[in-house]
């Protein structure tokens, strides 16, 4: 396929054609059984079979499973010889992405054994950069197909730690039993926790207070924002009463009571501390230790580097003592876990180089379970696309599925919504084989893939308007939170260095739009020729994530009060799953509304360039701001850019300018809200207003960042993935 080929993915139901005519229930499951096999059997052969992609290393997979005994007995399960060679082409991916894994692992564990020091494998900062690069460098020079991002990299690296810990735990489990003893027996410990108790209790008396004063105002915060709420029903409800009628305050003036209750009862529990004995305290806590510390808890220990506060019930000096308890016997822990891993370095190189030779059998061997058919290796045999045209005007008038996935059974289906499926045809689309899948109330659905032709005649079309020679007419899309996006387009010349230079400097642009909730409405090809400033009707989608978002801020906390509650067995209790499932949705909705929001602000905003002519749009490369601090770049771009959906849209847009024949830049971010796009000199943002002091410019801010965005500098990554070609040609 050319890598100019374009390939549009649509879903369609289907009905059958005839009365009496349906699919037989078990075929999935009987099609998942017949996968399963051809894994089991897959896993067992050489990799030289798995060296190469596409169809026909699929094929020659299937010669070499078909004939063996596992796929002999369930030859006559009911399905076609063709179907079994369809269940190959998944059964072969997935053998051959779990051999390379299994490479990818051994390769990194001789990697990390190859260090001096085994202690990095449970610091914080495992894998450190260097780690990654060295390791990409190796996988670069054996040839190993697999990605080499170092967000993939590092998971990598974790996987193969977890891996670690459970080879450690099979085969080492009794040594770690008597190391632990041997440690928890010997006098140092409690030495260590004597010294801590005393080098460490004033500390652990502010963070004491820290938390129960940061519970007592989120739960006053709850009462003033929650009507329906009111104080007497939690666990801080009666302290908090008795601090404001003490101090003369109401509920208003809580921040003011707040304080001097902290101050007040710092005093108080500063004096019981000294009176404490710390060689009584930790004879209490020695037991605790000894009950509760195992080998799976020292191991867990290891890799858990934010180690979750105790949970506080109350203000008095003995919920106090309890949580100064619950800090010495953590810290006893961790400091067990590390005398105990340092006895063992010899055992963790023998299981990483256990790991490194045969890595296969300790990975999770590939399972398949989807209700779905892939379609791609038949010739026509089980599926075949049926279009009627009228030979007169040569106009679609039927689209028939027939489906033959049983000896002697052909089953006749009709493409429901044969409005989609005409309007794709009617483009140049060409249908292909796709996915047969099952919906959950059980009806089918058929996953067709579109491919369109060479793009290059559709671009070339675009280079070869009307414009003179080096003038090309631009687009800049600036997306934000208050107004999704603000859409800006200028004719713009194209310079001997790559810049992009305005025509006409003086005018900012020659059409602009902003995108917003109340232009999500009508059709996505009309929404700009008409003003809907007006429109009171629209659906709120901010409102709905705002009161989404607070609804899983609630639930998160009370899952997390209930377990700290039951910390032992929690997860199995009706209640916690009930919170756990309301959670889950919650988020479900979040993402459905953030799915929804993308494909309308991509569809409208490709529709509106596509109406001006557009030939080249422009965007900013945020993808950096991820990387570096809020100091360096902003609070907002290093923190509420990672929430938002800015990427997916970014991502929905670079792929419907592809198919439209419009060629996608990013450019660099830094300066483009904060420079006039006049005179190129830092102004004042206030809100949604910029002002500039030097020219007298009062735009609307998203606009500006828009204009800048028009013939600002190009990014590193200045040619989206999607179009593999330099621009402008040369002529």
């Amino acid at each position: 396929m050319s890598s100019d080929a374009c390939i549009i993915t649509r879903k369609f139901g289907l009905r059958p054609a005839e009365l009496g005519v349906n699919l037989t229930l078990d075929t999935f499951s009987k099609f998942e059984k017949v996968v399963n096999t051809m894994i089991k059997v897959g896993i067992k052969l050489d990799e030289e079979y798995y060296q190469k992609n596409g169809l026909t290393a699929v094929k020659r997979f299937y010669d070499l499973v078909r004939v063996t005994p596992q796929l002999m007995k369930i030859k006559d399960c009911g399905l076609r010889e063709r179907v079994f060679r369809c269940a190959s082409q998944y059964a072969y991916f997935s053998t051959k992405e779990y051999k390379t894994r299994g490479k990818l692992v051994s390769i990194l564990a001789d990697l990390i054994n190859s260090e001096s020091d085994l202690s990095f494998l449970f610091k914080k900062k495992f894998p450190s950069r260097n780690l990654l690069l060295r390791a990409r460098r190796i996988i670069i020079d054996v040839g190993l197909d697999v990605c080499v991002s170092y967000q993939f990299l590092k998971n990598m690296f974790l996987y193969l730690r977890n891996i670690l810990k459970k080879r450690i735990l099979q085969k080492y489990s009794t040594k770690l039993d008597g190391l632990i003893s041997a440690v928890i027996k010997s006098g140092d410990l409690k030495t260590m926790v004597v010294s801590w108790l005393n080098q460490n209790r004033e500390l652990v008396l502010k963070s004491f207070l820290r938390k129960v004063s940061r519970l007592m105002t989120k739960r006053v915060s709850r009462v003033r924002e929650d009507a329906d709420t009111f104080l007497g029903e939690g666990h801080f409800d009666a302290a908090i009463i008795e601090i404001l009628q003490k101090q003369g305050y109401t509920i208003k003036d809580w921040k003011k009571a707040r304080k001097k209750w902290r101050a007040s009862h710092w005093k108080t529990l500063k004096k019981g501390l000294k009176a404490i004995n710390v060689h009584e305290v930790a004879d209490r806590i020695l037991p605790i230790i000894n009950s509760q510390v195992s080998p799976e808890r020292i191991l867990s220990l290891l890799t858990r580097h934010k180690i979750r506060l105790p949970w506080v019930d109350g203000t008095s000096f003995e919920e106090f003592l309890a949580f100064l308890k619950a800090r010495a016997v953590k810290k006893a822990e961790l400091s067990i876990a590390r005398r105990v891993i340092s006895s063992l370095l010899t055992e963790l190189r023998n299981s990483l180089k256990e790991i490194e030779n045969s890595p296969w059998h300790l990975l999770k061997k590939p399972h398949f379970q989807g209700q779905c058919i892939p379609l791609g290796i038949d010739d026509g045999q089980v599926y075949d696309l049926q279009i009627n045209r009228d030979p007169e005007n040569d106009l679609i008038t039927g689209i028939l599925v027939r489906l033959s996935l049983r000896p002697r059974e052909k089953l006749l289906y009709e493409v429901k919504t044969r409005e989609r499926f005409i309007e794709m045809v009617n483009k140049g689309l060409e249908p292909k084989r796709g996915v047969l899948t099952r919906k959950a109330g059980g009806g089918l659905l058929l996953i067709i893939p579109f491919q369109s032709g060479n793009k290059a005649e559709s671009v070339q079309k675009c280079y070869d308007s009307d414009l003179s020679p080096g003038k090309y007419k631009v687009g800049a899309i600036d997306l934000g939170l208050k107004t999704f996006a603000t859409i800006s387009i200028d004719e713009c010349v194209r310079d001997l260095d790559g810049n992009w230079e305005r025509e006409k400097r003086s005018r900012g642009d020659s059409h602009r739009y902003f995108l917003d909730q109340k232009q999500l409405l009508g059709k996505h090809q009309e929404w700009f020729l008409k003003n809907h400033g007006n429109d009171l009707e629209f659906i709120n989608f901010k409102r709905k994530l705002v009161n989404l978002q607070k609804a899983t801020k609630k639930l998160q906390s009370k899952m997390k009060i209930y377990s700290n509650k039951h910390p032992t067995n929690y997860r199995h209790n009706v209640k916690y799953r009930k919170l756990r499932d309301a959670y889950k949705s919650t988020w479900r909705k979040i993402k459905n509304i953030h799915r929804e929001l993308v494909r309308q602000i991509s569809t409208r905003s490709i529709a509106f360039l596509e109406f001006h002519g557009v030939q080249v749009l422009r965007l900013e490369d945020l993808s950096w701001a991820k990387h570096v601090g809020k100091n360096e770049a902003g609070y907002f771009l290093s923190t509420m850019q990672v929430h938002w959906f800015f990427s997916q849209v970014q991502e929905k847009l670079t792929e419907m300018a592809h198919r439209s024949g419009i060629h996608v830049e990013k450019v660099v971010a830094g300066g483009t809200s904060q420079r006039c796009w006049r005179c190129g000199k830092i102004g004042i943002r206030r809100g949604k207003k910029f002002i500039c002091p030097y020219c007298g410019v009062e735009i609307d801010s998203d606009l500006n960042g828009s204009r800048n965005i028009l013939v600002a500098p190009n990014s590193p990554n200045a040619i989206c993935v999607r179009g593999r070609r330099p621009f402008p040609p040369h002529r």
